[in-house]
């Protein structure tokens, strides 16, 4: 189902989607455009267990007007009995208080240092706006 940026915060609340785990991100926000989704949260298509792999075996694609589907492209040779997988992005586990599988991922690291100063963000700015002047 595509959904607009409005429509995704009626449904999960201001900010969630950035934790919503079956929310695909067809176009981002910008000042000319709300952004635009695809929610696979109720969805019976088997595309939406397509786990995360860093170095996935398939490509996301965009497409339709104004983007509301995705199309899966190979991005190597996918053997027979072989997961499905893609890059879900570090944008995606930094929102989340539990990171990829480390073999799934080499930025690990890097996706938890980044949830963390984002956890921490909202304190530094109480910290500095009850600190004194």
């Amino acid at each position: 189902e595509a959904l607009t940026q409005r429509r995704v915060a009626q449904r999960y609340g201001a900010g969630a989607a950035s934790q919503a785990d079956y929310l695909f991100e067809l176009r981002p926000p910008s000042a000319e455009a709300e952004g635009l989704y695809v929610d696979a949260a109720e969805s019976q298509h088997p595309s939406r267990f397509i786990n995360h792999a860093e170095d996935g075996n398939l490509l996301p694609s965009p497409v339709g007007r104004p983007h509301e589907r995705i199309d899966f492209y190979a991005a190597r040779p996918i053997q027979p009995g072989e997961e499905l997988c893609f890059d879900y992005g570090v944008r995606y586990w930094a929102a989340r208080s539990a990171g990829p599988v480390p073999e799934s991922d080499s930025r690990w690291v890097e996706i938890r240092l980044r949830s963390l100063l984002g956890q921490l963000g909202p304190l530094l700015v109480g910290v500095v706006r009850s600190a004194p002047l």
